[in-house]
């Protein structure tokens, strides 16, 4: 086993997610695997949401997500981003699965995913943070490779 050195507060959060990944994927009982799913998804969106705001540079953008990184890109004179296909298609979509944690009555489904949707989740904002970077015309964070927790 490697140590990390968790140099930054974004660091601290994506490994928080691929602890909570690592956890769903061990653990047979469904009440405890929902739990780290669904916390698999709010601390990745966490992360999404400041890289979002760091290759930016616009701390507002978290709320109206979309529309704030919209604002933001518009700001910036940059292209606009595809939310209709590829990654940030994806993005959407995770989401609406941390909407349905956070502002939603959960159905079943919502209450015991699959861990499936941790690694889902995982990947997906994996490449947003780097894309949103690169459309910036910057490099993305070197902690966004990390995809180990020994759990």
């Amino acid at each position: 086993m490697v140590t990390k050195l968790v140099e930054s507060n974004h660091y601290h959060v994506w490994t928080d997610a691929l602890h909570a990944r690592q956890l769903s994927t061990e653990t047979s009982n469904r009440w405890d695997r929902g739990t780290y799913v669904r916390w698999t998804i709010l601390t990745a969106w966490i992360a999404l949401e400041i890289s979002c705001q760091d290759a930016l540079e616009d701390d507002s953008i978290s709320y109206s997500f979309k529309k704030n990184v919209d604002n933001a890109i518009k700001l910036k004179k940059l292209p606009p981003l595809d939310w209709g296909k590829g990654i940030w298609q994806e993005v959407i979509t995770v989401q609406d699965l941390r909407k349905d944690v956070v502002h939603r009555f959960p159905s079943e489904s919502n209450v015991f995913p699959d861990d499936s949707v941790a690694e889902t989740t995982i990947k997906v904002i994996r490449n947003a943070i780097k894309d949103i970077y690169k459309h910036c015309g910057k490099d993305y964070p070197k902690w966004v490779e990390d995809d180990c927790d020994e759990g």
